[in-house]
């Protein structure tokens, strides 16, 4: 079974030019980065996220 994981990088990791470093973390743990998008969040756009997150089966578990 394919897992999805949604990574969400705050704006002063960003500023601080650590995304590199970040992404390569994953990519030494064996993880495939098969798309990347970079967007500023608005609070619709946050809220939407976390709902889903929220109601995902992993976090239902604890």
């Amino acid at each position: 079974m394919l897992q999805r994981t949604l990574i969400i990088l705050k704006p002063d990791a960003v500023k601080r030019g650590f995304v590199g470093k970040i992404i390569s973390r994953f990519e030494e743990k064996g993880l495939k980065i098969v798309a990347m998008k970079m967007v500023q969040l608005d609070k619709k756009l946050w809220k939407s996220i976390m709902k889903s997150i929220r109601a995902s089966l992993f976090l239902k578990a604890w």
